[in-house]
């Protein structure tokens, strides 16, 4: 599997590319369509710094040589539907974190997601991964429901702070299979 290439789910067809600041008004525009999850995580709506934050935001361990902003277009209109934000080899080689998941709130509950979780599996074993990792909230039970169907595990519980208020983030896991 290659990004540009048109993947298809049910009737509608789709096309994942990697996002850049040429996309910053497409990423925008997203994140408006999707405020509910930012007023969850961060207590207040997306703003103009949210969609830099997506494209340069990274661990200190880390370069932007190894962050993936993927973006995920409707082929019929190119209209920037969903976002995966993911990190190579991180804490050691071979594991892969994706850092959100973020789907238009009109494309949620069809599929979409399972889709571009597929993709993403397939993708990052062709790139060498063994393994992807996720942090949830704990508050966001349709995250946790949806990443448990697709097969991660919960490994561990970690105390964090987002939007000034203490969170508790679900480590999550799955192996790939070669």
């Amino acid at each position: 599997m290659k990004l540009n290439e048109v993947i298809y789910l049910e009737e509608d067809k789709y096309k994942i590319k990697i996002l850049s600041g040429e996309d910053i008004g497409d990423i925008n525009d997203l994140c408006n369509r999707a405020e509910d999850y930012f007023l969850m995580v961060d207590k207040k709506l997306p703003d103009e710094n949210t969609s830099m934050e997506l494209l340069k935001d990274i661990p200190p361990s880390k370069t932007l040589e190894d962050k993936f902003l993927l973006g995920v277009y409707s082929y019929s209109d190119n209209k920037l539907i969903a976002i995966v934000d993911i990190l190579r080899d991180f804490h050691k080689a071979g594991e892969w974190m994706i850092g959100l998941l973020l789907l238009d709130k009109e494309k949620r509950k069809i599929g979409l997601g399972r889709a571009i979780q597929s993709f993403i599996e397939e993708w990052v074993k062709e790139q060498g991964g063994s393994t992807l990792k996720i942090g949830v909230l704990e508050i966001n039970n349709k995250a946790m429901e949806f990443w448990c169907k697709t097969g991660y595990k919960e490994y561990k519980r970690v105390n964090m702070e987002f939007g000034g208020v203490d969170e508790v983030v679900i480590a999550m896991e799955k192996r790939l299979s070669l």
